[in-house]
């Protein structure tokens, strides 16, 4: 049963394609949303940019 799950996994990952630039750039669009409104802000993060 194990054997079967990565399998299908893998499979999965080959078959998965990669997000088109306008799902790429909601993505970031989220996570930059997500973390301007942490509650205890951290000094040291980094602006994510897509490219």
């Amino acid at each position: 049963m194990h054997l079967l799950t990565v399998i299908s996994a893998f499979i999965w990952l080959v078959m998965a394609e990669p997000p088109t630039d306008k799902e790429r750039e909601e993505i970031v669009e989220f996570h930059t949303r997500i973390r301007e409104n942490v509650k205890t802000p951290a000094s040291n993060m980094l602006l994510m940019i897509s490219a």
